[in-house]
């Protein structure tokens, strides 16, 4: 009750708020920050952990609550069904749930995932968190990758009519933008992974709260950290010394940025046929706004950049219109003259036109050397040929002769692999599966399978008939990552792809752990794999 005060007091200030009669544990609540790729497992986990008895024989009850339309629902109900240390009974005891089902509910306890996006509704949203952080009567765990909503974390008590805040808002010219660098010494722990620091340069005004990412090590008092500023609260700033999500926008994502950003303009232009691929690109747009509030890809920070730097209402505003024109074309019902208001009204028409001119201004400094740094060539040479454009390195494939030696190595390989017919039916089933979840599934002579979603970049490499082993699966995963290498800009995620399950039932965890690599594999009736149903993207097995 303690914890949900400031919650409560934010939604009804007139109200007297309910005092709890009973004193509960020092842990009854507990706040775990997850990074985004790893939300779903720790879900499970934690799950696991709540379900058991507390006078060895009556089943606690335990709550999963997730966001409306997150889809996390789905998603968690299979993993938890496929987790082996949950017996029948166990699994029947849980309950997963979405925030807007939960009230009237009362557990033992309950288990809040990504409170931000229950929140991110409006005064809806923040009624629909208060049901949900208030339905144990034990103890309640609460899971995010994004910050905690402001509400949660303001202690203080809310001003009753006619009195004036204590605690003023941090001045619009005083907040540091999104992606500064911040040097900085810890001066004290806090809660949830948080720890209270002190700018040392640049100097910053307003209070600076550093996040630390579960499982790594905590910073010490005195320390002095180098960090970035990672979101802008009500009352503070939250930084990390995590780098992921600072890098640049590279020319392949740029391609596609800037075919997203363009949709609309052709989707309501006068006398203009549709596009073939108008719904790629809205899926696209989609996923441009869906990285900077998740922050969860490699450069959320950058695209939001790009965006002009838009907030939390404005990105969903852009989410939402481009899911909903999506689904307009997918069902032959786009109204042209609502989408023009929609655009209007939300001002994304102009900020989509000054994004795309934002990144097309950069690719072409990019790619047309200047006057100052193009080389003078001392003699004109016979049969020159145009010169390439220029590229990152993060585009553009290794040329050396070592990696030429390694990509003929690797096509050889591919090609042996194909002679194998059990090792081609599960290729084409994998290809066949992606396609009819509306996914974009391509090959090469190397690559066996790869697809781009608005989830990131997948490659798939397949092992034949009768390589189940474990040290069948460290060889392939080391291929795997050989091909990963050889491309122009590395994935997001890597599977290994069996013909059949695999021997040893510890070798997925463990190819995981070391490698990275995730493991799928063909069964009779389908696909299994604990990440399934994200490398098959929507597909049913």
């Amino acid at each position: 009750m303690e914890f949900v005060a400031p919650l409560a007091r934010t939604i009804s200030p007139s109200l007297p708020y309910p005092r709890a009669v009973r004193e509960a544990g020092a842990d009854s609540v507990r706040t775990l920050a997850a990074e985004p790729w790893t939300l779903l497992d720790e879900t499970v986990t934690q799950t696991t952990l709540l379900v058991g008895t507390s006078d060895g024989h009556t089943l606690r009850r335990v709550a999963v609550i997730v966001p409306d339309d997150s889809g996390w629902l789905d998603e968690i109900n299979r993993h938890l069904d496929q987790t082996a240390s949950l017996t029948e009974e166990h699994r029947a005891t849980v309950s997963v749930l979405a925030a807007a089902h939960a009230k009237g509910m009362e557990y033992d306890h309950v288990l809040v995932v990504e409170p931000a996006t229950i929140a991110d509704r409006g005064p809806a949203g923040l009624r629909q968190l208060y049901v949900a952080l208030t339905r144990s009567t034990q103890s309640l765990t609460v899971l995010h990758t994004s910050p905690l909503p402001d509400v949660l974390m303001d202690t203080t008590d809310t001003p009753g009519p006619g009195t004036t805040p204590t605690e003023p808002s941090m001045a619009a010219a005083d907040v540091p933008e999104i992606g500064t660098d911040i040097r900085v010494r810890v001066l004290d722990r806090g809660t949830g992974g948080r720890y209270k620091v002190k700018a040392l340069s640049p100097p910053v005004k307003v209070p600076l709260i550093l996040t630390v990412r579960h499982g790594s090590t905590p910073p010490r008092p005195g320390e002095k950290l180098d960090c970035w500023v990672f979101a802008q609260e009500r009352n503070h700033c939250l930084l990390t010394t995590d780098q992921r999500g600072r890098q640049p926008i590279s020319a392949k994502m740029a391609e596609r940025y800037l075919a997203a950003l363009g949709v609309f303009d052709e989707l309501t232009a006068d006398g203009v046929a549709l596009p073939e691929n108008a719904r790629e690109r809205l899926s696209e747009l989609k996923g441009m706004a869906n990285r900077v509030l998740r922050r969860d890809q490699a450069d959320w920070v950058d695209v939001r950049r790009v965006l002009g730097s838009p907030d939390r209402q404005r990105l969903n505003l852009l989410r939402d219109l481009a899911a909903e024109t999506n689904r307009a074309l997918k069902d032959d019902s786009l109204d042209v003259s609502r989408l023009r208001e929609n655009l209007a009204r939300t001002d994304w028409s102009h900020s989509l036109a000054q994004a795309r001119e934002t990144l097309q201004h950069r690719m072409t400094t990019l790619t047309e050397p200047t006057a100052e740094t193009a080389p003078t060539p001392s003699a004109p040479q016979p049969e020159q040929e145009a010169a390439e454009p220029m590229a990152s390195a993060e585009d553009t494939a290794v040329t050396t002769p070592s990696a030429t030696n390694l990509l003929h190595t690797l096509e050889t390989t591919a090609a042996a692999d194909r002679t194998c017919k059990k090792h081609e039916a599960v290729r084409h089933a994998l290809m066949s599966a992606l396609f009819e979840a509306d996914e974009q599934a391509t090959s090469s002579q190397v690559v066996d399978v790869n697809r781009t979603a608005e989830d990131g970049d997948f490659l798939y490499e397949i092992l034949g008939a009768g390589h189940s082993a474990y040290t069948d699966l460290r060889s392939g995963a080391a291929r795997l990552l050989e091909i990963n290498h050889t491309l122009a800009a590395p994935t997001d995620r890597l599977y290994l792809v069996l013909t059949e399950p695999p021997a040893e039932d510890w070798s997925a965890e463990t190819l995981l752990a070391v490698y990275g690599v995730q493991l799928l594999w063909r069964t009779h009736n389908g696909w299994a794999g604990r990440d399934k149903d994200a490398a098959l993207g929507s597909a049913q097995p």
